[in-house]
């Protein structure tokens, strides 16, 4: 049996910021999060907020863009 992990930051989050279902996948078993913005954007996904999810994406390309 393969266990299946997945590195996570910014940069990805902003890869996949339309399809975070693909990269939020269930088929991953461990998510390793390499920055406090990618974390908080898999609680938000987990909490179903994604409104926030939006506005927190938007907000950091704008800062740091």
């Amino acid at each position: 049996m393969s266990f299946n992990k997945r590195y996570v930051d910014h940069k990805k989050i902003l890869i996949y910021k339309n399809r975070l279902n693909d990269l939020f996948s269930d088929k991953i078993d461990a998510f390793f999060f390499r920055d406090e913005f990618s974390k908080r954007i898999f609680d938000m996904f987990n909490n179903k907020e994604f409104d926030l999810i939006d506005k927190t994406i938007s907000d950091f390309e704008s800062n740091y863009g």
